[in-house]
């Protein structure tokens, strides 16, 4: 998707936006022969602010004498060491795009708390059998005869 990004010296530009196949990072084309890559699950901080004739506002402050012409909405991802801002025009779509980064993130953040806590080569043992049970498993577990409540800890000749 196309976007227009306000960069730290205030210029506009257009740059292309798209998802890796992971939807875990965002690739942006400044058009300029770079193409960077921002891992979403470095994203500190994520939020929308509103330029007004040259004046900001926090999102949902009233804006004085507001015409909808002089006003931008700006959705701000904020990284370790870098903030991308992106620009737009009307308020619906900045907090559908600010809706589906917070989404975006999230999975990516999970998804990187759950790779963290699976281990590589789980020790022999844990987690299911790979053995496919056969009907004749299949029946000798279900044949064999379940202890009673009071016959805990006793053996078949009914002594402890």
């Amino acid at each position: 998707m196309y976007l227009t990004q306000l960069t730290s010296n205030r210029d506009y530009s257009d740059i292309h936006c798209q998802l890796m196949e992971d939807l875990t990072t965002l690739k942006l084309d400044q058009s300029n022969g770079r193409i960077i890559e921002f891992p979403l699950t470095n994203v500190s901080k994520v939020y929308r602010i509103v330029k007004n004739d040259d004046k900001w506002y926090s999102a949902g402050t009233p804006l004085p004498n507001a015409t909808p012409a002089n006003t931008e909405q700006i959705v701000v991802v904020e990284f370790m060491r870098r903030k991308l801002a992106f620009v737009f025009k009307d308020l619906q779509t900045s907090q559908r795009f600010l809706i589906c980064m917070e989404l975006l993130i999230r999975r990516a953040q999970q998804k990187q708390a759950l790779r963290s806590l699976t281990p590589a080569f789980p020790p022999p043992g844990a987690g299911p059998s790979r053995q496919c049970p056969t009907p004749r498993l299949v029946h000798d577990a279900m044949s064999r005869p379940t202890p009673s409540p009071g016959s805990a800890g006793k053996r078949d000749d009914g002594t402890l």
